[in-house]
């Protein structure tokens, strides 16, 4: 029945618009960890296969456009069978929305929304399944200068609203974005708030500033506050291309942690709709840092090279060096572990992309000798077929 009505839309679309643009994405990858970020056991090697699929159409008509995006998300041989098993409950919706207007543009419905470089609201096109919200977005473009607002309501734990305001401007080569984004449940009724029937809110505010050139430069810090809440998360980074196979970054990134671990008060930053795995090592080890960190925060310290046209590919290799913020609820403090990650990716065919990486955690300090094992390893092989 969801097959028949996806072709059915799909069909009304190509009759109705004059643009119409189809799409299929086919995205397998293959991981193996020990004790990273696939949730492995320590001592038996983990693998595990998961595939992306999308079926993507566009159109649009005299000012109106819209997309459809239809995909499934799956591990593979997670159904019982195929030849029993034709729920076909992994297929979903991605995208589906109508937009209007051209240097003013209003969309409406389910949709893919990002910040910047994703540090605070991002996609997350790294996890099979994405990101996308239920809302309404409203753009405005003034020569070089963009202004965005969004609201939507996600049900993650508990229904709240995600509300968004970001001004870009540019400058030349130099790019600033000063965004505002709130989480609170207060347009939500009280007896449809599920567990969390309080009031609650969280703003975090900052600025994000970038320029180009042969010298790359970025730095973007945040402020957070909100209910017995108060947290930072700054960041700087630069990089300076010498040639094909010599372009080298630094990286410096902190996050608050907690000061007081004895109170109701929070200090950590929390970030439920930023980047994964963009940061802070492909491993994502510390994709949730107050649970990786016994709320102690984090600095990372990140070195990085870019190598382009080796063995028809390109090479990036990342180093990092994790301490924690402050002390954290164990009473543990200072360096907890380095990183070092190499990817590589390269083109088979129009549309056709391969990528092989690999990295290695070690843990450091007072967490090494806590777990089985003081290594950790991660390695995996992803095609993406996109035409």
């Amino acid at each position: 029945m969801r097959l028949t009505l996806i072709l059915s839309i799909c069909c009304i679309s190509s009759v109705a618009f004059a643009d119409v643009t189809t799409g299929v994405q086919v995205r397998p990858r293959m991981e193996k960890s020990f004790m990273g970020n696939l949730g492995a056991t320590s001592g038996a090697p983990n693998y595990v296969t998961t595939q992306r699929t999308r079926a993507n159409v566009g159109f649009g008509s005299e000012g109106v456009s819209g997309k459809l995006s239809i995909q499934d998300v799956r591990a593979w041989a997670s159904e019982s069978g195929t030849l029993s098993d034709a729920s076909g409950d992994m297929i979903d919706f991605h995208e589906a929305y109508i937009e209007m207007g051209s240097d003013t543009k209003l969309r409406v419905g389910r949709q893919e929304l990002s910040l910047d470089e994703g540090r605070i609201l991002s996609n997350n096109d790294w996890q099979q399944q994405g990101r996308s919200f239920d809302g309404v977005s409203l753009s405005h473009k003034q020569g070089e200068h963009t202004l965005n607002l969004m609201a939507a309501r996600v049900s993650d734990g508990s229904p709240h609203d995600v509300i968004v305001a970001n001004a870009r401007l540019r400058f030349g080569n130099i790019t600033l974005s000063v965004p505002a984004l709130i989480q609170t449940n207060m347009g939500i009724a009280g007896n449809q708030r599920g567990a969390n029937t309080e009031d609650s809110q969280t703003m975090t505010f900052g600025a994000h500033v970038k320029g180009g050139g042969a010298v790359s430069w970025r730095a973007e810090g945040y402020f957070q506050t909100g209910d017995n809440h108060s947290a930072y998360l700054a960041s700087v980074n630069a990089g300076y291309h010498v040639s094909d196979m010599l372009s080298p970054s630094l990286s410096v990134d902190m996050i608050s942690g907690d000061s007081d671990h004895t109170d109701a008060d929070s200090g950590v930053f929390s970030n439920p709709y930023g980047a994964v795995h963009q940061y802070h090592g492909a491993m994502d080890m510390f994709s949730d840092i107050g649970t990786a960190t016994g709320n102690g925060g984090l600095m990372d310290i990140a070195l990085g090279n870019k190598m382009k046209g080796v063995a028809g590919g390109d090479i990036d290799v990342s180093a990092h060096y994790f301490m924690l913020a402050a002390e954290n609820s164990a009473g543990t403090s200072g360096a907890i572990g380095a990183e070092v990650d190499v990817v590589y990716s390269r083109s088979l065919a129009k549309g056709v992309n391969l990528d092989v990486g690999a990295g290695v955690f070690m843990d450091m300090g007072d967490y090494a000798g806590v777990k089985d094992s003081d290594i950790h390893d991660w390695v995996y092989v992803g095609l993406d077929m996109s035409i």
